[in-house]
């Protein structure tokens, strides 16, 4: 049992140590072992963010950006890559049909076009929804209204 405990303790102290000798992030460490309560989901959402999305997180730990500068600043991310990624989907749709014309009998007759494909309205609803989202959520914080209707 003694051992047992003590290999727990390393556990524990293990995930404790999220950050490694030149400040960047391990692993997360988990919400329920931070041993600072008062930032503890916030620490364990940036590392996570450290991890899967360096390129966007780069220049804010350099410029010392604010909290809310960096929801300011992942906000306009999350519209490019929105609007980038719709963007591809209409790309991908028209090689397909240059491809399809090009090799198959009759395929621009039996096939919808990229213009008229559900996909790719769908991926460009989406983002224009996204960019509205956003555009409603800084002019929110902009001006200090203090609620938003969830749109889940």
């Amino acid at each position: 049992l003694i051992e047992r405990n003590d290999a727990l303790q390393t556990v524990i102290q293990l995930s404790a140590a999220s950050n490694g000798s030149d400040g960047g992030a391990l692993w997360p460490t988990l919400p329920w072992n931070e041993v600072d309560e008062k930032h503890h989901l916030w620490n364990f959402r940036r590392c996570i963010l450290k991890k899967e999305m360096p390129d966007i997180l780069k220049n804010i730990e350099t410029n010392k950006m604010s909290p809310s500068e960096i929801v300011l600043h992942l906000l306009d991310r999350l519209v490019v890559i929105e609007k980038d990624f719709a963007k591809r989907v209409f790309k991908s749709k028209q090689r397909d049909d240059a491809r399809g014309k090009s090799t198959i009998p009759g395929y621009a007759e039996s096939h919808v076009r990229a213009e008229d494909d559900a996909v790719v309205k769908a991926a460009m609803e989406e983002s224009q929804r996204v960019e509205k989202s956003v555009a409603d959520i800084k002019s929110a914080l902009s001006s200090g209204t203090k609620v938003l209707a969830s749109r889940l």
